[in-house]
């Protein structure tokens, strides 16, 4: 699904090296052997916002729908998924400003966004409440469980488990530095220098890849932020993040061999 949804935003030959690089990426492969749910996470996250910048160059009312459920799905899997619905909001926004022309079609451009976001909304909400049978039956409860346990709890408490970091056991918290440590250790020799090479090639792309580019940064920026606002911090957390390096890194190695003789 994800090379088919990379071969229509980025051509065929950036979709599989993507693809390729998702295939053996090391440390998704290690997580999605595990009983955590982050690389579950991680595919419907990816998958998701993929179908957003689908929609963004084709217009189709299916390609909204499909990025809804999975958006829903992603939800239903952790609460840290959440951050799909401001990121299908920043989309709707720098699309609209893309198309700018003057003031009037910002306007213009906005009262059409807000309900394509609000829809995206309700469609996920609606596949969360039909995944989650106790909101059928005592849906406060639940709502409070889940803001209390799966949001208050993790930002403002620390993990009661010793975290081995930076040669020291037992730190709680070590802070936003913890996010970029895990991005240099768990990428690979292959994946984080093309990364750097797709960012410097991004302007050498098509306007509409380049767009498309510039979101799954954003993408990958702010769901760092969104997980260092929490005192548990695993690196595990991140596994949406490199999935969108590997993308970066895909078009990186695709510029750099175009230009081999």
């Amino acid at each position: 699904c994800g090379w088919s949804l990379l071969r229509r935003l980025f051509g065929r030959k950036v979709a599989w090296i993507a693809a390729s690089l998702w295939a053996i990426d090391p440390f998704f492969l290690t997580n999605s052997k595990s009983l955590h749910l982050d690389a579950t996470l991680a595919t419907l996250m990816v998958l998701s916002a993929l179908w957003m910048l689908v929609y963004l160059r084709e217009r189709r009312w299916r390609q909204l729908l499909l990025s809804a459920i999975l958006g829903g799905l992603a939800i239903s899997t952790k609460i840290s998924a959440v951050f799909l619905f401001p990121f299908w909001g920043l989309c709707l926004f720098i699309d609209g400003l893309s198309s700018l022309r003057n003031p009037q079609s910002l306007i213009s451009s906005l009262q059409h966004a807000i309900p394509r976001l609000f829809l995206w909304l309700l469609i996920a909400a609606v596949v969360f409440f039909v995944l989650w049978p106790a909101l059928w039956v005592r849906p406060g409860d639940s709502f409070s469980w889940l803001i209390n346990e799966g949001v208050l709890l993790h930002k403002d408490a620390v993990r009661n488990q010793p975290l081995f970091y930076r040669s020291t056991l037992d730190v709680q918290d070590p802070g936003p530095r913890f996010y970029v440590d895990t991005v240099l250790f768990r990428t690979t020799f292959l994946t984080l220098p093309f990364f750097g090479v797709g960012l410097l090639a991004l302007w050498r792309r098509p306007r509409e890849e380049n767009l498309s580019l510039l979101l799954l940064v954003g993408f990958a920026v702010f769901f760092s932020v969104q997980m260092s606002l929490s005192g548990w911090k695993d690196g595990r957390y991140v596994l949406p993040v490199l999935l969108a390096i590997d993308v970066l890194a895909a078009c990186g190695l695709d510029w750099w061999t175009g230009r081999l003789p």
